[in-house]
């Protein structure tokens, strides 16, 4: 035991007792560190006491960095209403983690005004089973490639979907909503409720819109000021169970759209 002993103290560097003191050192930092995390998080967790149901994560996404925001998502695995907006930049780290925690249990979704890309999309609804709402409103990078996402993973369960001012959303991107196109034309056939107002569509991708969302009770068409009466009339055909529809800004539509929309429609209101 003694020789043992000896060879272990032989075998030690000369500068043993400071490196010895420096990993000390070193772990006193870390617990420190992990207090403060403690203690960021346990404050953003006293601002939503909620556990469940709705959680607002647009504050705290300025407030903690990526292992804290992992940490406090993490308290809510029952949440079922989500808003994040308003960001321009957020890591895959902590868009996975929410997605681990309550993506599965998520019934809406919000991300308006915030810089999505379709990475993000993939990470986030990629568990989402259950979403029946989402919110893009003012989200500049949703594009046609963003829509495949949405159609591919939301096809079963989306009902209601906002895209208002959303600026790349053009005809393809459409036309995989309408399940036009796209290796299994699938489409958004439960829709209810589709918002494209201020987005610069036309008439060749939105005709087939109708087609397949004929359950769409709100549509909101405002100042989607190229379609014409091939559009109106396209809606007033398949779409009967229409509830509400605005078209203030579409300067390019006749007597004949209005119309269309005049008798038999029972509780239709235009705007």
């Amino acid at each position: 035991m003694e020789l043992s002993r000896m060879e272990r103290e032989a075998s030690k560097p000369l500068n043993w007792g400071k490196i010895f003191y420096e990993r000390q050192l070193a772990n006193t930092k870390e617990n420190r560190q992990d207090k403060f995390l403690r203690h960021s998080v346990r404050s953003a967790l006293e601002k939503n006491a909620s556990c469940t149901g709705s959680l607002d994560g647009s504050v705290v996404l300025n407030e903690l960095n990526d292992d804290e925001l992992c940490a406090f998502f993490a308290q809510y695995p029952s949440c079922e209403y989500f808003s994040l907006r308003s960001w321009t930049s957020i890591s895959n780290k902590v868009l996975r983690c929410i997605s681990i925690t309550f993506a599965e249990r998520l019934i809406e979704l919000d991300l308006s005004g915030s810089k999505v890309s379709n990475i993000h999309l993939d990470l986030l609804l990629v568990r989402c089973t259950k979403l029946e709402v989402l919110k893009l409103n003012h989200c500049p990078e949703i594009e046609v490639l963003g829509m495949t996402l949405v159609v591919r993973l939301l096809q079963r369960s989306l009902r209601e979907l906002y895209l208002s001012d959303c600026r790349e959303v053009r005809c393809d991107a459409l036309l995989w909503i309408a399940g036009a196109i796209g290796p299994q034309n699938l489409g958004l056939r439960l829709l209810q409720c589709l918002d494209l107002s201020y987005c610069p569509i036309v008439d060749k991708g939105f005709v087939a819109i109708p087609h397949t969302c004929n359950k769409l009770q709100f549509l909101n068409l405002q100042e989607c000021a190229e379609l014409t009466d091939e559009s109106v009339l396209a809606v007033a055909k398949h779409c009967r169970h229409l509830q509400l529809l605005n078209l203030s800004g579409c300067m390019h539509l006749s007597d004949k759209a209005a119309s269309s929309l005049g008798s038999g429609w029972g509780q239709l209101v235009v705007l």
